[in-house]
Parts: structure tokens; sequence; C-alpha cells
């Protein structure tokens, strides 16, 4: 684009903290490397084939330089959908956790050429909500629900930016309600479960715990929140299966999109 220089937003924090407060994604990158540095390379261990473990050591350089071009190789562009890695049956039932407007229902509804059983879409913000119920209005397999994902029934803050990047936070914003998905489910089947849910994606997998078991469905997990998810959210993953083959892979050129993928 004729830039001579492009840096990212985590510069700033290191350059001026008063002026730019470390943002979640970032808070804490180098401190938790190497406080935790054992559970990276346990992790590498875990990861079911080369490329994720380029993707880890990628991941891990860019943290350590702030080095975009490192990321540059492994980029993958079909988010939450690596041909390589995902299949899908006729009767899926997809849930989303952080649906947005249903821009991900979208892709996942492309890729499995209108064939599926059932889409559960977690939303918890209003507005956006409300985007959400309307485009799918006509489409009665999916179904919009007002809550976000976590480890039980409860109510909780939400920063409710009406945008890609609303979180859950302890002061300000709104009370949302919150709920766990073995709750919804009951004994209902599932195939696959997508959580993008800013931070919240550890306890949303606590609350899924026996859905997980017993379903095996695939996952589609973001890992990139909080530092300690990339080793926190696989090394939970596996105590509840320790069958499920894990894969990492980057589906941006920069903080967000790392994804980890779960397949039975």
């Amino acid at each position: 684009m004729g830039f001579r220089h492009v840096v990212p937003f985590a510069l700033f924090q290191v350059l001026n903290p008063a002026a730019f407060p470390p943002h979640m994604f970032y808070d804490g990158w180098l401190e938790d490397l190497f406080a935790r540095r054992d559970h990276y390379v346990a992790l590498s261990g875990l990861l079911a084939d080369e490329m994720s473990r380029h993707v880890l050591d990628a991941v891990i350089g860019f943290r350590l330089t702030l080095n975009a071009e490192l990321l540059s190789p492994i980029i993958e562009w079909d988010l939450y959908g690596p041909a390589s890695l995902l299949t899908y049956g006729e009767d899926e039932v997809y849930v989303d956790g952080g649906s947005y407007d249903g821009d991900t229902i979208r892709l996942f509804i492309d890729r499995v050429h209108g064939k599926f059983a059932r889409v559960l879409a977690f939303e918890p913000d209003k507005n956006t909500f409300h985007r959400l119920a309307g485009n799918f209005a006509a489409e009665h397999r999916v179904e919009p629900i007002n809550a976000g994902l976590h480890r039980r029934t409860a109510t909780l803050r939400f920063d409710n930016a009406g945008t890609r990047g609303s979180i859950l936070v302890e002061d300000g914003g709104i009370e949302i309600p919150v709920v766990g998905l073995d709750e919804v489910l009951g004994e209902d089947r599932v195939t696959f479960v997508k959580m993008n849910i800013e931070g919240a994606e550890l306890e949303a997998l606590k609350g899924a715990e026996q859905a997980i078991k017993r379903w095996a469905p695939k996952l589609a997990i973001s890992v990139y929140h909080r530092p300690s998810d990339l080793w926190q959210l696989p090394e939970l993953i596996h105590t509840l299966r320790p069958d499920y083959r894990l894969y990492l892979r980057q589906h941006d050129g920069g903080v967000i999109e790392t994804v980890l993928y779960a397949l039975p």
C-alpha cells in the first residue's frame, strides 16, 4: 500500500504504556512465555502434525519480536474450516459460540452446501443478536440464543460495543446472561463446536465437558484472547478427551485468529 513503516498496536504499549495500556490480547505475553515455557514445550508434543508445530513456533516468534513477517509463511485464510483438516456429514449439529451477526454461520452453511441438521447460535450483545436473529429469520434450523457461553448459567458484565471486540469485563458495561453448553444441549447431539468468545473459552469448555466427552464433536477454539490460552486450552481439551488429535492453525497476519482444532 506504499507505507514505509507498519507496526503492531502492541508496540505503542511498550513505548507509552500510560497512554496505551496493554490490551487483553497482549497483556503478559512475555511473562507467560517465560514462566510457562514447560507448558509450551509440552504443547509441541501434543500437536498432531508438523504444520501445527510450525504455527506454534511462528506465533511464539511473533510474541517475542512483534515481527509479523514470521507469520506470513504459515497463514491459512479459511477461518474455522481448513479443508485439509475438516470434513462434514449431511446432518451436522453446529454450535457457534460468538456468532456476531452470523458471519461464521454463513461460512459453515456454505461449506456444508446447505446440508445440516441444526445450528445453535450464541450471541450475548442485544443489538448484535437482533441482527443475527433477523439474518436467519427464514431459516428454522438456525436457533439464535441471546446469551454467552460459559461454565454454567449466570449473569456477567459485558462491554456491549456491538462489534467483534465486545468482551466480558469485571466492571462497567451491561449485565448479560451466560449459559453452559451442557445445560442447553441436555442429551442432544452435537458434532461441531466453534468458540470465539473473547477470553471466556476456558470456562465455556468446562461448561461443555459432558457434550465433549459423550459426542466427541469437532472443535474450533480461538486461543489468542489471553496469553495462556495458547497452552491452557489444548491441555484442558486433552484432559477431557485424550483421544482427540490437536492441530494449530493461524488465519490472520497478527495477534488474532490463532485457532486450535480438536478432531476425533
